[in-house]
């Protein structure tokens, strides 16, 4: 059974064009035979979704519970969905409980104590570390630190595994939460190595100096220095995502004359298509996690361009498998312009390297072994 991140439902990952990618392990799981529910924060307007999900139980709670219109309600109400006594009943038809993310965890926790469930926790990011990272109010920040340390100790120590998705985090929980080496496993972010492939791999040149970005628009992304670095070295630069600050980098692009283009959204089964036409893929984030938007880029056998951050750096081996540089604007544009003069035959090596990384650590089958590895060892 798998408990949403809190707030979203099926309706969130349709609207984020993420559907198709998000199912695609669930459904494998279906189809060796096991039994998978999503527990989500949808109301009955979930259930339209039910064609796409291949057998895919679904269990919205705000068909079950009424929702409020007030955020702070809700979050309270969050606390007493595993007692609802339908809910309850369905919870305990589960052998094993995970969430989608730390965010909403709590619900889990209740629902595996109360129904005696083995739990998984799944942090494809560590929530507290992000919430620190992106927080800039010393008040909100001190809240945050409480509030998130105390959610997470309590999770991380009644859990019976805990899925991270890169090095760094498992650092980080190991040194501020007293966990057992024998709980942590990590799985990379997968990806569908079938459908993000290198069918073409003879690019360079084909479509001179264009790089693409995809993610969200903001500032922890570093979208400014990617646009000025970009200009500088005469790069037409296509930025695929949304975000709250997209009005800001666009007047940034046009006060710096400079080739960029903003694409909005795209449904995730689009993409494949459309990072095979450039030459260049760049994630220049200020930190990042385990992205999977570089690892799509790989996967396509493009050259990627990424920060020497937590989260990046342990996927690219500069000059090997892609190139890393720093944040600012000027190493962007001095790493781009060394890129670009670069002979082909090198970068289509680079770029070949990137792909096996991606299918030899972060392939759905490799990830799909490992999670359901986890899985007969807690039923066991």
């Amino acid at each position: 059974m798998v408990f949403f991140t809190y707030g979203n439902s099926l309706s969130t990952w349709a609207e984020a064009g993420l559907m198709g990618r998000e199912l695609l392990l669930y459904k494998k799981m279906i189809k060796q035979g096991c039994k998978v529910t999503f527990v989500t924060y949808g109301d009955a307007g979930d259930y339209k979704y039910v064609d796409l999900l291949g057998g895919i139980n679904i269990v919205p709670v705000y068909r079950f519970i009424k929702k409020s219109k007030n955020r702070w309600v809700n979050l309270i109400k969050s606390f007493f969905i595993p007692f609802d006594y339908r809910l309850k009943k369905i919870f305990s038809q589960a052998d094993i409980y995970k969430t989608n993310q730390m965010s909403g965890a709590w619900v889990l926790l209740i629902a595996g104590k109360v129904c005696a469930k083995p739990i998984v926790i799944r942090c494809g990011y560590e929530m507290l570390r992000n919430l620190l990272r992106d927080e800039k109010k010393p008040l909100i920040w001190g809240i945050k630190a409480i509030f998130g340390y105390m959610l997470e100790l309590i999770a991380y120590v009644i859990a019976d595994k805990i899925i991270i998705s890169n090095k760094s985090d498992r650092s980080y929980i190991k040194k501020l939460f007293p966990v057992k080496n024998s709980k942590l496993e990590l799985l990379r972010n997968f990806i569908d190595t079938d459908h993000f492939c290198n069918s073409d791999t003879s690019f360079i040149g084909k479509n001179s100096r264009t790089a693409l970005y995809v993610g969200r628009i903001e500032h922890r992304k570093n979208i400014e220095n990617l646009i000025r670095g970009a200009v500088i070295a005469n790069c037409t630069l296509d930025i695929v995502g949304k975000g709250e600050n997209q009005r800001y980098f666009k007047q940034i692009a046009e006060d710096q004359n400079g080739i960029v283009n903003f694409l909005g959204m795209l449904d995730n089964r689009m993409l494949p298509d459309i990072i095979k036409k450039y030459n260049l893929f760049i994630l220049p984030s200020f930190y990042e996690n385990n992205p999977k938007t570089i690892l799509e880029g790989m996967a396509c056998a493009r050259v990627v361009l990424g920060t020497n951050v937590e989260g990046i750096k342990e996927l690219i081996e500069d000059r090997t498998s892609g190139f890393l540089c720093d944040t600012d604007s000027e190493s962007i544009a001095d790493t781009i312009q060394n890129i670009f003069n670069m002979p082909d035959e090198k970068l289509n090596s680079i770029a070949l390297n990137a792909r096996q990384f991606v299918v030899e650590e972060c392939s759905i089958e490799r990830v799909f072994k490992q999670e359901m590895d986890i899985f007969c060892e807690l039923l066991s």
